[in-house]
C-alpha cells in the first residue's frame, strides 16, 4: 500500500522531550518517519531488554547489589547501533516513553518522571555504544547516588537492609547512626531503637500493598508479557529467563528476576496480555 500523502510531510514540533540531534537541530521528524520507529520500538527483543534496564533502574540494583544495568545482546545491538542514527534516537524515544508511560503514576510521588526518562534514555545510549571487551568511556555506569532514581517499596529498600542488619549489633537500643542522614533523603524515623525504627519503617506507606509495582508498571502499555511470550512461547520465571538471555547479554540477572517475577505472573494470571 502506498504512504498517505501527508506522510512525508515533517511533523511541526517535537513528538516527545527525548527527540534526537537530527530532530531538534534539523528539523522534525515525518509521521512515516515516526510510525518506522514506533513499529521499530516494538520489537520484542528490545522490549525486553529496555523493561529489564527501567526495572534496574526502578529497583536501585546499582546501590543496593552494585550490579550494573544490563547491556544489550550482541544480536540487539547490532541491530539498533545499524539503523541510521535520526530513526535509532527516535526508536529509543519511543521505547523510553513508553517504559515511563507503564510506571509514571508510582513514580510521582518519588520523582519526576520526565527526569527519570532522560536518565534511562542517556542509560540506553550508552549501554549501545560501550562495547564490551572494548575501552570505553564507563557513562554506561551511574557515578552518582543512584538511589534517586528509585521509587515504590524500593525508595529506602537499602535502609531497611540497613536497620535488618543492625538489629543484632552493639547500639542496637539506641536509632540508627543513618538516621539524620536519612531525613535528608525525605525519610523521618522516630523510634528510639533500631528495632523501633524497623518496625517504623516496615509499617510506613513506602511499603503499602501494591508499590512493588512500579518494578514494571502497567504491563499492558510496556507490552513486557506480549515481548517475553513471543520470543520464548511462555511468561513463566524459566520463560522471563529465556528472554532476558536472547536480549541482555552476559549477567544472570537473577536479581532483577527475582523482583520482577512475580508482577509478571500475577499480570499474566489477572488476564493480562
Amino acid at each position: 500500500m502506498a504512504a498517505a500523502r501527508h506522510d512525508n510531510i515533517p511533523l511541526t514540533g517535537r513528538r516527545s522531550l527525548l527527540c534526537g540531534t537530527d530532530c531538534t537541530t534539523r528539523g522534525a521528524c515525518t509521521l512515516g518517519q515516526v510510525n518506522d520507529a514506533a513499529h521499530l520500538a516494538a520489537e520484542p527483543l528490545l522490549v525486553v531488554w529496555v523493561e529489564a534496564v527501567a526495572a534496574h533502574q526502578v529497583i536501585g540494583l546499582a546501590h543496593l547489589l552494585g550490579e550494573a544495568p544490563p547491556t544489550p545482546s550482541a544480536p540487539l545491538r547490532d541491530e539498533v547501533l545499524g539503523l541510521a542514527a535520526r530513526l535509532r534516537d527516535c526508536l529509543l524515544a519511543h521505547a523510553v516513553d513508553r517504559a515511563v508511560a507503564a510506571r509514571a503514576t508510582l513514580l510521582r510521588p518519588y520523582i519526576d518522571p520526565d527526569d527519570f526518562a532522560d536518565r534511562l534514555y542517556e542509560t540506553l545510549r550508552h549501554l549501545l555504544t560501550d562495547i564490551p571487551g572494548q575501552t570505553n568511556t564507563g557513562a554506561g555506569t551511574d557515578t552518582g547516588d543512584t538511589r534517586r532514581w528509585t521509587a515504590g517499596s524500593y525508595r529506602y529498600q537499602d535502609v531497611r537492609r540497613a536497620l535488618t542488619e543492625a538489629r543484632h549489633c552493639t547500639g542496637a537500643d539506641k536509632p540508627h547512626p543513618l538516621t539524620a542522614t536519612w531525613r535528608h533523603r525525605g525519610l523521618f524515623l522516630t523510634g528510639t531503637t533500631i528495632a523501633e525504627q524497623f518496625d517504623e519503617i516496615s509499617h510506613s506507606p513506602h511499603y503499602a500493598p501494591g508499590l512493588e509495582a512500579v518494578g514494571l508498571g502497567d504491563l499492558a502499555t510496556s507490552g513486557l508479557a506480549s515481548a517475553v511470550r513471543s520470543l520464548t512461547g511462555g511468561t513463566s520465571e524459566e520463560y522471563l529467563r529465556l528472554a532476558l538471555l536472547q536480549a541482555c547479554a552476559g549477567a544472570d540477572l537473577a536479581a532483577l528476576r527475582f523482583q520482577v517475577t512475580s508482577l509478571l505472573e500475577a499480570h499474566v494470571a489477572g488476564g493480562g496480555r
